[in-house]
This record gives structure tokens, C-alpha cells and sequence, in this order.
């Protein structure tokens, strides 16, 4: 019997299960034809009903299929979509809008005001609405009856943010005939945005298939010509249709981008070394832009001193065992370095936030104070007064996004360093939300998306427990200044902005953390594609189309870099990915800076359209190599039918003492 040592045995067995993989993974069909884009996101629609969801996987697909009455051009100004214009009534506080008489639903049926009446109204009356608090301020819809295409809509109070509201993916207007049809009632088993019950907009793209936890297939809606100013393509789409793919690992849904078998990546890993990789590979182009979204630190306030009264009575708030005190959440905000966060547990991908409304929201410049600079010894000398100079130990939640559990383990680092060991629980959201309404927590990690001020409202009023007031913060003082955000006066509303985000900061009821940017990827031959700030919320692809090169390569090697003593041997996968339209073959060369023995187990691969090869590089590094060098090594494959195509990529091998 032939012994391997364990280096080989090791590298033998990571070839053999990665070819095993790749042989795995050629089986996936995922494109229905050469026209169609393959977006890969990592988990499935909950449902394609927009009144049900508020999942980001659900909400990235019903913006094409539903529109909305206006939408946001590339400055997030406000511009026509299914309504051809609006304006306030203040005095008889309604809305009117004046809709296009030209549009009709997937179905066939005419879209009209009965539409958005029934929307509205389905909204606020659905058993399962997810956004009924975003309608809550309005009383009635009236539709003209002589002209089918006016409606007004009265509100019971100042909303400045409603008309915002009527250019999200939550206000979409669904086809009332196909949503009474199918909704879940008396005699139905299936429900309104399921493949039993299909979804029925006015959007680009028709429902045309649901396979549950493996895609959704839309197709392209023939009679789709009412496309919004922002794009040069008014419709129909050029694309054919769009296929969901669902891909959970993040390996696999890297792969298969990276074999083209993708073209639109929405769940990028946060990891340095794949930003470098996409980011030199000119096939990809890769997003990692400022989004209306935060991550923070919430703690349990509940009954807590607050900044402008020493009083303890809260409205309707009682103290909790596990309160954390307002001087234990100020030292905590003194131990926190947001930076050293955002550059080890996000590889420097993302940016900081003071307020709790990022910047980029109307009113978030008012209210940037950095109001808790990193300051170790002051965190300590407020544990001191609070009774814990002794130390103490504290539970931080959060739920599924391994984001934050790097968010957490730096965070646990940190404050290791003034007394305060932290206990990282990760546990799922309907676990987490139920231990908040009980109180029964210290601390959470958790973020939030959205794009309007009205934020403050929804997460601190009283109003809002237990959530989204998962703090158990507030009084009537502070639901009062919150209360005047709504006002329609800017400089009121400002005010009252800028003075809620100081109290929360001042009793550091929330802790932000920092801006997260929105992270995605797709192949640069899907053309003209922008992508919009809304990120999930104008998806039409309206104007982008598929153009791929006949003959087109593209190569990686791993590991990126491997190490070994003076006479050793070193291996690497070499990975040749025929991205072009054609089958071709490739010839490979390598060469390196120090002169060690190179050598490639197959240096012409045949490589089908669309998919990929290996081969294995191996390298020797000679007894008498000098200590420590570092060998960078090339391999490039060109075509040998276009000689011109060529790709290379690069490796490390590092000799290290014996």
C-alpha cells in the first residue's frame, strides 16, 4: 500500500470534490434561451402578492411584474408612471391623480381608478397586509365616476411621506379581477400571487412559472409600451424574460456567475479577495454603491433614565429585568470603533452613519453629529459610575445574515476591552421579535431599508411597540416632537427630524453602526443596464439587452497563494471558463519570477460554450531557494481559434522555513 503524505492526500481530495462539483454543477439548466437574463439571489420569494411580503428576495420580482402610479428618476425626483400627473388639495386634504388611459394588466383587463381603489383598499383590509400602517392615514379613495382615470384620495392627517409611498414596490397596483379571483377565501385553497393563483400586474414582465425553492420564470409582456421617462426603451423589454434562480451557497451562486451561467449576482459575499477578483476581471462589473439602508445597535430601554427628564415614568413603558441602563449604553457607544467594523467584518465595505437616517434621506443632514467619539477610557469611567467597574456580561441577537455575526464577533472584541463580554446569539426573526415583545433581551444587531424620514415615526413612537419600536423607547414628550414629522410645513418637519435623531442619539437608544451599500454584480454582456438608488424598487430592465462575444475566456487559480519548505511541492486548480457563444479550444502557458520548476497536467483544454475546465498546476520549490520569497506565478489561456482572446491569472508560492 502506497501512503501519501497528508499535503497531497489533502490536495487530492480538494481536486477530486471540486471536479466532482463542477461535473455536478454542469447538469443545472437555468436558461430557458440565449435572450434571457438569469438573476441568482440566495433565497426564494415568499410570495409574488406585494400586499403579503416585505422580503427583499419577493420584492426584486414584483417590481417588474406590478407598476407603480409614479416612480423616481436617477436624483430620486418624483416622475409619471401609471399616474400622468398629481398635486395636493390642502384644504380638502386629498391627493388627486390623474391616470394614463392606455395601459392594460397582464390579463387583458383595463387598467383604471377601480384599480387603485381596490389596491388601496386591499391593503388596508387584507387578514395578511404587511403595509396597512402605510395607509393608515388615508380616510377614502373616490373615483370620479363620469372620468375612470381620476382618483382622489382623502387623508385623515398630514402625510408628507404618502406620495414618496406611492413610488415604492409596496404601493404597486395589483389587477383587482385576478386578485378577487384568487385571493384565499370561502371555497379557494391557493391564493393570489402563487403559481395556483398567478400574479397580474401592469409591468414589463408576466408571471410564467414558479418552481419552489428552485426559480421563477418571467416572461416579457408583449403589449408593455408605457415605460417611465428614465429609461430610453418605453417597452416592450428587449430581454425575452428573466429567470429568478435561486442559489443558496455562496460558492455556487459564485461559480456559475463566473461561468456566465448567471449574469446578475444580488447576494454578494463580503470578502476582499473575491471584490479583487471580480473587480480585475473585465467581464464583470461589480456594484458597491451608497443605498437608503442602515445597520444599528438597538438595547433594550425599556423604563430607562432618559436625556430630558430624570423621571423614569415612561408612557406605558415599565422597567425590565434585563434594561440596560442609558451610562451602560453611552459607554458602549464610547467603546464602539465603527471604523475598525466597517474594515474587519466588511472588508472596508461600507461607510459611516451619526443619525439614525442615513445620508441621501431628505433630512439627514440635518442631524450628523458624532456625538459618541471611540473613547475607551470614557466608556470605562461610565461603567464605573453605573456600577460596573467590575465588568459585566451582556447578550447581543441577530438573525440569519452572517454579516452580522462578524458585526458581532468585532463588536464582542471591542468592548472585551472596557469589561463588557458580549453572549452572540444568532436565532431566527419570529424567535428574535418574540423575545423582544417580552422584553426579555439586551441587545440586537439589525438593519432596516428604506428611503423616506418617516423612518423616525415607524421605529421610535410609541405607537410602533413592541415593533418595529423594538427599543421600548419613548414618552410622550419625544412621541410629540416624533408626531410633527408628518407635518407638510419643511421647516417644521425638519425640526422635528432634527430633534428626535438628537434624542436618540443622546440616549444612544440606537447605536448605528454604519450605512450599508447596496452589493451586486452582473456580467458587462448584459448592456445597458443602471442601476437605479432604489436598488430593489425599479428593476424594469427595460433597456438592457444580451450581447455576448463568440469567442471569450476567462481564467482563475486556486488557492490564491500556497506555501511549503525548500524541495516541496505546491498544487493549484486552474480554471478555464469559456464565456463566449462558441465552443473553443485553449492553449496554456505559464511562467513565473524566480525560476522554479513549473509544470500544468493539461496545457489544451476543449472547453464547450458556457462552461468550464481544470487542469492542475504544480510547482516545485528547489532546496536552495532563498527564505521567504515569494514567487508570483502567471498562467495565461489564449484561443487558439482567436488568438487575440486570451485571459491569465495569477498565483502565489511562498517558500516558509522547514
Amino acid at each position: 500500500m502506497v501512503r501519501l503524505g497528508k499535503g497531497k492526500a489533502l490536495v487530492i481530495l480538494l481536486i477530486a470534490a471540486f471536479i466532482v462539483y463542477v461535473f455536478l454543477m454542469r447538469g443545472a439548466e437555468v436558461r430557458p434561451g440565449a435572450n434571457w437574463l438569469v438573476i441568482a439571489q440566495a433565497e426564494d420569494a415568499d410570495t409574488l402578492d406585494p400586499v403579503q411580503t416585505v422580503y427583499d428576495m419577493a420584492t426584486r420580482i414584483t417590481s417588474v411584474i406590478y407598476d407603480t402610479l409614479m416612480t423616481f428618476d436617477w436624483d430620486m425626483n418624483r416622475i409619471p408612471m401609471l399616474a400622468e400627473n398629481w398635486y395636493y388639495n390642502e384644504a380638502g386634504m386629498f391627493y388627486e391623480f390623474k391616470l394614463r388611459n392606455d395601459v392594460r394588466f397582464h390579463c387583458g383587463h383595463s387598467f383604471t381608478g377601480e384599480a387603485v381603489e381596490y389596491t388601496i383598499n386591499r391593503i388596508k383590509t387584507h387578514p395578511r397586509s404587511k403595509h396597512r400602517e402605510s395607509v393608515e392615514h388615508i380616510l377614502d379613495v373616490e373615483v370620479d365616476r363620469v372620468d375612470d382615470y381620476t382618483v382622489r384620495v382623502y387623508l385623515t392627517k398630514d402625510d408628507r411621506y404618502l406620495l414618496d409611498w406611492f413610488g415604492t414596490v409596496s404601493s404597486v397596483i395589483v389587477c383587482p379581477h385576478c386578485a378577487e379571483e384568487y385571493d384565499f377565501g370561502p371555497g379557494h385553497d391557493y391564493d393570489f400571487g402563487t403559481p395556483e393563483g398567478p400574479p397580474c400586474g401592469t409591468g414589463p414582465f408576466k408571471f410564467k412559472d414558479w418552481i419552489a425553492g428552485d426559480k421563477i420564470e418571467l416572461e416579457r409582456y408583449e403589449d408593455y409600451n408605457w415605460g417611465p421617462e428614465i429609461y430610453n426603451n418605453k417597452g416592450p423589454a428587449h430581454l425575452d424574460g428573466i429567470v429568478f434562480k435561486v442559489i443558496r451557497e455562496d460558492m455556487p451562486r459564485e461559480v456559475r456567475f463566473e461561468r456566465g451561467e448567471v449574469d446578475f449576482v444580488t447576494s454578494v459575499r463580503v470578502s476582499r479577495d473575491l471584490f479583487e477578483r471580480w473587480r480585475e476581471n473585465p467581464g464583470i462589473e461589480l456594484y458597491i454603491e451608497p443605498g437608503c439602508s442602515s445597520v444599528y445597535l438597538g438595547f433594550n430601554c425599556a423604563g430607562a433614565e432618559n436625556t430630558h427628564s430624570s423621571s423614569t415614568e415612561f408612557h406605558d413603558i415599565e422597567l425590565s429585568p434585563r434594561t440596560v441602563p442609558k451610562k451602560v449604553r453611552q459607554a458602549i457607544a464610547y467603546a464602539i470603533n465603527e471604523d475598525e467594523i466597517i474594515d474587519v467584518a466588511l472588508m472596508g465595505a461600507a461607510s459611516r452613519t451619526y443619525s439614525w437616517l442615513v445620508e441621501g434621506i431628505w433630512s439627514s443632514a440635518g442631524y450628523q453629529e458624532n456625538m459618541y467619539p471611540y473613547n475607551p477610557d470614557e466608556a470605562r469611567r461610565l461603567l464605573a459610575e453605573a456600577g460596573y467597574g467590575d465588568g459585566l456580561e451582556l447578550e447581543v441577537m441577530y438573525s440569519g445574515d452572517p454579516k452580522y455575526g462578524r458585526v458581532a464577533a468585532e463588536l464582542n472584541r471591542q468592548l472585551e476591552e472596557v469589561g463588557i463580554t458580549l453572549s452572540i446569539q444568532d436565532i431566527p426573526f419570529t424567535a428574535l421579535e418574540a423575545r423582544i415583545a417580552d422584553k426579555d433581551y439586551d441587545m440586537f444587531i439589525m438593519g432596516y431599508t428604506w428611503h423616506n424620514a418617516d423612518m423616525i415615526w415607524w421605529e421610535f413612537h410609541t405607537v410602533r411597540l413592541p415593533s418595529p419600536n423594538r427599543f421600548w423607547w419613548g414618552d410622550e414628550y419625544t412621541d410629540a416632537i416624533i408626531d410633527n414629522t408628518w407635518s407638510m410645513d419643511d421647516d417644521v418637519a425638519l425640526k422635528a427630524l432634527r430633534d428626535g435623531q438628537r434624542l436618540i442619539a443622546e440616549d444612544a437608544a440606537s447605536i448605528g453602526l454604519y450605512a450599508r451599500p447596496v452589493m451586486m454584480a452582473r456580467r458587462t454582456y448584459v448592456k445597458d443596464f443602471r442601476l437605479h438608488p432604489l436598488a430593489g424598487g425599479c428593476w424594469d430592465f427595460l433597456d438592457a439587452y444580451i450581447v455576448k462575444e463568440p469567442h471569450a475566456v476567462w481564467m482563475t487559480v486556486t488557492p490564491s497563494e500556497n506555501s511549503g519548505p525548500p524541495g516541496s511541492e505546491l498544487y493549484y486548480t486552474v480554471i478555464v471558463t469559456n464565456v463566449g457563444t462558441e465552443d473553443d479550444n485553449y492553449t496554456l502557458e505559464v511562467s513565473d519570477n524566480a525560476g522554479w520548476t513549473l509544470a500544468l497536467s493539461d496545457d489544451l483544454l476543449e472547453v464547450p460554450s458556457g462552461e468550464n475546465k481544470t487542469t492542475t498546476l504544480s510547482v516545485t520549490i528547489p532546496g536552495d531557494a532563498v527564505p521567504c520569497t515569494r514567487d508570483k506565478i502567471t498562467v495565461v489561456a489564449t484561443s487558439r481559434t482567436e488568438n487575440i482572446v486570451a485571459d491569465n491569472a495569477s498565483c502565489i508560492a511562498h517558500m516558509v522555513a522547514s
